[in-house]
């Protein structure tokens, strides 16, 4: 029985940056192919280009979900993550490793630091025949953030998911709180 769900897709910016890359790339090659002699920055400026095509597939898989949308859902014994490539969800059992870190990102003007800026969180699952690392930036909904980590704590934790409903409840009353609204119901 699914305890919880949370909605998750590869960020629009992700595609165009790799898609704006990728075209340089090929128009760069496209151009030393059908030139025939290029100077050797050419030849250079091709090589460089692809290579970074490659690293920055590889270097943004948290960024990536497999099929463009899915889900990340909670069971009682298991997680299902979607891959960064596939829509086949990986599975996390209760035994996996959790690790959540924060993502800040520093942006400087004449190697002079302006500013930082918090990137959500990357999460990491691990366990011993597979490891997937995702970052919150993909959760459709962004309030979904808090709600995930505790969820993430809680299944570690070997608690169920709560969902995020139950994370945006209000607290049950306690005594207290009554015993606030009978002394302010007798002193109107």
């Amino acid at each position: 029985m699914e305890l919880a769900r949370y909605h998750v897709r590869t960020p629009l910016v992700l595609w165009l940056v790799h898609g704006a890359l990728t075209a340089f790339c090929v128009l760069v090659v496209g151009a030393l192919v059908f030139v025939g002699h290029a100077p050797p920055f050419m030849v250079l400026l091709a090589v460089t280009l692809a290579s970074v095509v490659v690293a920055f597939w590889f270097a943004m898989s948290a960024y990536r979900v497999g099929g463009g949308r899915n889900l990340i859902r909670f069971y009682a014994d298991r997680i299902e993550i979607p891959g960064p490539t596939q829509r086949r969800p990986m599975v996390f059992g209760r035994d996996s490793q959790l690790l959540v870190r924060d993502v800040s990102v520093q942006y400087r003007f004449a190697l002079t630091p302006i500013a930082t800026v918090k990137r959500g969180k990357v999460i990491e699952l691990r366990n011993a025949a597979q490891r997937r690392q995702l970052s919150t930036l993909v959760l459709e909904d962004r309030t979904d953030e808090a709600a995930l980590v505790a969820d993430l704590h809680r299944f570690v934790a070997g608690e169920p998911a709560i969902g995020r409903a139950a994370h945006d409840a209000p607290p049950p009353r306690t005594e207290y709180d009554d015993r606030i609204d009978r002394e302010l119901a007798q002193l109107e």
